[in-house]
Parts: structure tokens; sequence; C-alpha cells
């Protein structure tokens, strides 16, 4: 799940989750633009969008396998923050 995040610090509330152990893919990957690949630099177009975009979003694990009790935990995670 992608949540938008509009806070003074994102990546303290990435990190923040991570401590609860609620991972995010954003931290898990170093998610970054395509351009800032080294494979893909000799096709760099800045894109701020793109990097305001990363900026501001985290994910969150949902599968399946998620019980209940883990999604209340990640919910009461968020909600105290």
């Amino acid at each position: 799940m992608l949540l938008r995040l509009s806070l003074d610090d994102n990546r303290k509330f990435i990190d923040y989750l991570d401590d609860k152990g609620i991972p995010s893919d954003i931290k898990r990957y170093g998610c970054k633009t395509l351009y800032q690949f080294p494979a893909l630099q000799q096709f760099t177009r800045r894109c701020d969008h793109a990097e305001n975009l990363l900026s501001s979003v985290t994910t969150l694990p949902v599968h399946p396998g998620i019980t209940d009790a883990q999604a209340d935990y990640m919910i009461a995670a968020i909600n105290g923050y």
C-alpha cells in the first residue's frame, strides 16, 4: 500500500515505522528516480515531480497474510506518531 505523507520530516516517519517493525520498500530498496541509477544516467532528464513524489510517500506491507492484529498494530503505530 502506498501512503502519501505531508509531514515536516517524512524520512523521520519512515524511520519511526521501521523501528516499530513496519518496513517500507522506500527505505528497504533505497527507492530513487530511474535516472539516478547508473545504467540509465545517459538518459537523464531531471524530473522534479518524480523526486517530489518519492520524497512524499512510503509503503506499508499489505498482503493476504496480514492478520487483523497486524493491521491494527500498523494503524496504532501510524496514529501514535
